[in-house]
């Protein structure tokens, strides 16, 4: 087994987006190259057009303008993961962009998955730091309702409304 795949990659999105390797947090020099991780993050493995990841980061440029400053920006993040030797997560392919989403662990894709260790991790709060991930927080607070109500109608009835 080589370094790379003994390499515990961890990807919180609950209370803040941040990336873990090996439990020590990676800093990102680039706001930009860490929000466009988020988003890749955020698509859980689907592509990304340019098009769509340069409405998400520069919304209020030219679109012309947002795509050459993609090129810089997935630059920097890729070089800022291969500092830590975990580029491969990202996917690149002619006009998209995604996440090898089994190359990592995430509490989002725990969640969503019913993982009872990650479900009391959300506590209401996705991706703060980007206008993007409140379009989230409703079906993550759906999911949340189900998971507990779940659980309560599991309990024993003399346990149930304590």
């Amino acid at each position: 087994m080589n370094q790379r795949e003994e390499m515990d990659i961890f990807i919180k999105t609950f209370g803040g987006f941040d990336v873990f390797v090996n439990r020590e947090r990676i800093y990102f020099s680039s706001e930009k190259a860490k929000e466009m991780l988020a988003i890749l993050v955020d698509r859980r493995g689907s592509s990304v057009s340019l098009s769509q990841m340069a409405w998400l980061l520069y919304e209020q440029s030219p679109e012309q303008i947002a795509k050459n400053n993609l090129r810089v920006i997935y630059y920097r993040l890729k070089k800022i993961l291969k500092d830590w030797g975990i580029e491969n997560i990202l996917i690149k392919k002619r006009g998209s962009y995604a996440v090898n989403a089994g190359s990592f662990t995430c509490d989002l894709y725990e969640f969503i998955e019913g993982n009872p260790a990650f479900v009391h991790s959300f506590l209401g709060n996705y991706m703060p730091g980007y206008a993007w991930g409140k379009e989230v927080l409703p079906y993550l607070n759906q999911l949340y309702y189900q998971y507990t109500e779940t659980a309560a109608a599991s309990l024993p009835p003399s346990y149930r409304g304590l």
